[in-house]
């Protein structure tokens, strides 16, 4: 089970105290766990770098190893949660002209597909983006609202549907590898999912 949780303020004080509560409702100890996952991102560069650190220090110190969740993929989980949506594109405002942006579609095994085509992008390039899919989608993420004509004259059904926020999809399902391990794991130094 993956639980996330997204804390706007006071991070370092509340984030052990958090850890210890959902430790505590699971009827775990950290030891006890598989691994320990941690959201990778996009986001803001401090708070992803802040939640990377604290992961990476509880899962050296309870030898786990750590699963890196996109923002996104939380996101679109976060969607099919409340509306059913096996279709969601999410957008999220990078800042400097820039949206971080994926399409995600879930699987018949409940399984997001559609890491590949996280990216950040230019409002063009998501128009561009647009064209090229079809059918009905729903949309997430703060993208939609600070750049309102990101579908304009893209020809597919969009339902803004804005609400929710990154950590609120709260299990993300992993795809297995070949090697019957989870993705994205890492021990040592892990990275957040910075785009090209």
């Amino acid at each position: 089970m993956l639980t996330l949780s997204f804390v706007h303020e006071n991070t370092l004080k509340r984030i052990l105290p958090m850890v210890q509560e959902i430790l505590a409702a699971s009827g775990a100890s950290l030891n006890e766990i598989d691994a320990l996952a941690f959201g990778r991102g996009p986001g803001s560069f401090t708070g992803v770098r802040i939640g990377i650190g604290i992961a990476q220090g509880l899962a050296l110190g309870a030898n786990l190893p750590m699963i890196g969740v996109s923002t996104l993929a939380t996101m679109a989980q976060g969607a099919w949660r409340k509306t059913g949506a096996t279709r969601v594109l999410a957008a999220i405002d990078a800042r400097m002209g820039e949206v971080y942006w994926a399409e995600y579609q879930r699987d018949a095994q409940g399984v997001w597909q559609g890491e590949e085509t996280e990216a950040v992008l230019k409002p063009e390039r998501v128009g561009e983006r647009l064209k090229q899919l079809s059918g009905e989608w729903a949309t997430v993420g703060t993208g939609w609202s600070a750049w309102p004509d990101l579908a304009k004259e893209c020809g597919l059904t969009l339902p803004l549907w804005g609400g929710v926020a990154p950590g609120s999809g709260r299990y993300v399902t992993h795809r297995q590898s070949k090697a019957g391990g989870r993705r994205d794991r890492c021990r040592g130094t892990c990275r957040a999912g910075l785009f090209a």
